[in-house]
């Protein structure tokens, strides 16, 4: 399997990566076995980055990737997201360190390698589909950058 850089991280993350939400659903709906299987044989490969989301299964997937992950002793990359919600706009710092907090509890990890925003950027907050604006990127940047200095996420 090919490896590519991963922006400026220094991360050399496989060409395929393996994608646990709902597209498949193996992740997240699947029996564990299979779930160890499909892994095992993606690691086998040399895929070595996996993405997941708490809304994958309303965290189902985090919780299974992160029970295969652990049994299986992978030293992989791995990476989620935060996605706040309309009634989350109001405490956008506090949303996004909860969210990343409950994800690393359901993965059963310290941290992740990378931890992204899953919301749209538009030029007016839109709530049906829980976008942010311009203004908001500098409260998001600081709960990053805080997650990134407590050592719970590499990159961001």
């Amino acid at each position: 399997m090919n490896r590519r850089p991963l922006g400026r991280t220094g991360l050399q993350v496989s060409e395929l990566g393996y994608g646990c939400g709902m597209v498949g659903g193996l992740l997240v709906r699947g029996e564990y076995p299979a779930m160890r299987r499909a892994v095992a044989r993606a690691i086998e490969l040399g895929l070595n980055y996996f993405d997941t989301a708490p809304l994958y299964g309303d965290g189902q997937s985090e919780v299974n990737l992160g029970a295969v992950l652990r049994e299986l002793r992978a030293d992989v990359i791995v990476g989620t997201k935060v996605r706040l919600a309309a009634e989350d706009l109001g405490r956008i710092e506090a949303a996004i360190v909860e969210s990343l907090e409950a994800s690393l509890r359901r993965l059963g990890r310290e941290s992740v390698d990378l931890f992204q925003l899953h919301n749209l950027i538009t030029s007016q907050r839109r709530s049906e589909v829980g976008s942010l604006t311009p203004d908001d990127l500098p409260v998001v940047i600081r709960a990053f950058q805080t997650l990134h200095r407590q050592g719970k996420t590499r990159f961001w």
